[in-house]
């Protein structure tokens, strides 16, 4: 989802003092391996030419250390959580009611169309 529908929604739920939980997601689906596509374009890369980490099913013993020592870094708890969501599709891993239904405001932007047409670069 766009970071001003997000913005909007924040701003419409303090302003009208809307309270309880809400799911405040965008109108289109897209897997992690088409964000990686939507991203990889933006920075001008060839479609797939961003490679994950070899996976391993376990932990090296200098990852065990590092787990006890200091807790599990970022970079592999991203990588797990991604795996997590590939391996268990889920429709709706959040509850709540559907803010934009709820609210009755409509999303304004689309999250494809935004790394379409914005481009990164290293200097960024």
């Amino acid at each position: 989802m766009h970071h001003n529908d997000v913005t909007r929604a924040v701003d419409f739920a303090i302003e009208k003092q809307i309270g309880g939980q809400f799911k405040v997601r965008g109108d289109e689906k897209i897997s992690i391996n088409n964000f990686m596509k939507l991203i990889e374009h933006a920075c001008e890369k060839g479609p797939g030419s961003t490679k994950a980490l070899s996976k391993v099913p376990f932990l090296k013993l200098s990852e065990i250390a590092e787990e006890f020592l200091v807790g599990i870094t970022h970079d592999r708890n991203m990588r797990l959580m991604i795996q997590h969501f590939e391996d268990n599709e889920m429709d709706c891993p959040c509850p709540g009611t559907d803010f934009w239904e709820t609210s009755g405001l409509k999303r304004q932007e689309k999250l494809s169309a935004f790394y379409q047409y914005h481009r990164y670069h290293d200097t960024d």
